[in-house]
């Protein structure tokens, strides 16, 4: 079991911030004092009701050496998550940069940068890394920082080298919403028609069978019918064409 190393507490505290108040993690920068918040309700390094004890309210206060109480108690659970999840042998320096994505998104456990690291790809996972920096589809200048320090950290560069992670290469285009996307609206085109094509073969299929007043003749006939068969394929291809395409666009706009 690895353990979170100096550097990647400085990485994450130095991420998220400390903050000795309340605040509204959708409009940081004052106290929250009363009413519903847009966000999530934060204090200290970050931490949320969502990671545990204590909660966190409206007007709440805290010490630094509570703060630190609470991120001791925070990391804890995300060192063992991340201890689970991952089962490729890395590196002190890869581990931590991993422990901080996953404190700051929650979300290692379905990324594909998780697949890339237990598949031991490491050389594509700094891509992965900054895929997740987008809020509605909009790269997040405080995330894209954010995810530069863990892939320098995950690459073992020097502080001073954070500005060397390539925005150009690391950081994709915010992907377009699914309705908008070329892939997954030709799916859909060709879905319907194998849908209509099938249709189109039961119809026929009900027909003669009718005539011949015999009901087990459309499941014959159906059965018999190449084309039915072709199209019921095209349908379920154009559905996992969809549906894969919508993950994509559901990770990269994370």
């Amino acid at each position: 079991m690895m353990k979170l190393g100096p550097n990647g507490e400085k990485l994450i505290k130095e991420g998220e911030g400390l903050v000795l108040y309340t605040y509204d993690d959708a409009n940081p920068g004052k106290p929250f004092l009363k009413g519903k918040p847009k966000g999530e309700l934060t204090i200290g390094y970050g931490h949320t009701s969502a990671a545990g004890s204590p909660k966190v309210v409206p007007g709440m206060k805290i010490t630094k050496a509570e703060a630190e109480k609470i991120f001791k108690a925070d990391i804890k659970k995300y060192v063992d998550e991340v201890n689970a999840l991952v089962t490729r042998e890395v590196m002190q320096n890869q581990f931590d940069a991993l422990v901080s994505f996953h404190y700051n998104t929650g979300a290692l456990g379905k990324s594909t940068l998780l697949k890339k690291v237990n598949a031991g790809q490491f050389d594509q996972v700094p891509a992965e890394f900054m895929k997740w920096v987008n809020q509605n589809g909009e790269p997040v200048p405080g995330l894209v920082n954010r995810r530069r320090a863990e892939v320098a950290v995950w690459r073992q560069l020097k502080t001073s080298d954070v500005a060397a992670v390539s925005t150009p290469v690391d950081v994709p285009k915010p992907e377009k919403p699914i309705t908008k996307s070329k892939i997954a609206n030709a799916s859909v085109g060709v879905g319907i028609a194998g849908g209509i094509e099938a249709a189109n073969q039961f119809s026929t299929a009900v027909s003669s069978a009718s005539a011949a007043h015999d009901s087990v003749g459309i499941l014959t006939v159906l059965l018999k019918s190449p084309t039915f068969w072709i199209a019921i394929v095209i349908l379920a291809l154009a559905a996992a064409i969809w549906y894969w395409r919508y993950q994509m666009l559901e990770e990269t706009g994370a």
